[in-house]
């Protein structure tokens, strides 16, 4: 189960308030990058300038992609959709 420990719309102004998982990033971070490269939904180059952007607005993966201009509605729509039913929950080995 996923607790979310700020509004998930909303963009932390330091990385302390920052959310693991959001509804926007609804698959963790290193997951979701992996994802994006092998299913050749952006190549690696878009996804380090999108890190780089993130890292400076401090927002959503898929939120900074989207305004790159590196996927659109439609992408982002099924890459939330994929995320509703990702389990969230560590592998107990």
């Amino acid at each position: 189960m996923i607790t979310l420990v700020c509004h998930p719309l909303s963009f932390p102004t330091c990385p302390s308030q920052r959310c693991e998982t959001t509804m926007l990033d609804p698959i963790p971070p290193p997951v979701l990058e992996e994802y994006l490269l092998e299913a050749g939904i952006i190549d690696r180059s878009q996804l380090s300038l999108a890190k780089k952007l993130q890292h400076r607005q401090q927002g959503p993966l898929l939120m900074i992609l989207l305004e790159l201009s590196f996927i659109d509605l439609e992408q982002l729509r099924r890459l939330l959709d994929l995320g509703r039913t990702y389990d969230h929950a560590p592998n107990a080995g």
